[in-house]
């Protein structure tokens, strides 16, 4: 991490603070050792991932989470599009998140085959694109919103697979 350009967490927790009127709750999926919580203090933060790191979060998969429906203002997928069932990740952040919740997405760039086709199908799946946060040359951070009027179609992502370098 120390070598990474900016670390994309940070990305997205700045600019929660700077528009911490809109967002009242988060649910971060995929939170690996739930930095977030502690980042954008005091907004309440549900922290979601396959293991339980740390007391404050909650061990599921991240296609099912133990939340209502519209329970939260935002979604953060921060470099936790892993599994295979992707789609479904994305669709649960959609069903979780209030009427023009906000969706955040961090990528690693080289898993993107087309950022542009990555954001057709977020689009398909019930989100409007609203800005690239911070882009470089290892990741992409976006602001997407839930749109009511897309009936979402289970488009798949186009990422390539993680692959990971010996060390």
């Amino acid at each position: 991490m120390e070598k990474w350009p900016s670390n994309p967490l940070h990305v997205i927790a700045d600019h929660i603070r700077q528009n911490k009127e809109l967002i009242q709750s988060i649910a971060d999926l995929g939170c690996g050792d739930g930095a977030l919580d502690a980042l954008v203090a005091p907004i309440k933060v549900h922290s979601f991932d396959l293991v339980a790191a740390k007391p404050h979060i909650v061990a599921c998969d991240i296609a099912h989470v133990p939340l209502e429906s519209s329970a939260v203002s935002a979604a953060v997928f921060c470099l936790s599009l892993m599994g295979t069932n992707a789609v479904d990740y994305v669709l649960e952040a959609r069903r979780i998140l209030e009427p023009n919740g906000l969706l955040f997405v961090a990528e690693v760039r080289s898993r993107l085959e087309s950022p542009k086709q990555f954001k057709r199908a977020l689009r398909f799946n019930g989100f409007t694109f609203l800005e690239e946060i911070s882009s470089n040359n290892v990741f992409i951070v976006w602001k997407l919103k839930k749109n009511e009027e897309i009936k979402p179609s289970r488009t798949a992502l186009p990422l390539t697979p993680c692959l990971y370098k010996k060390r």
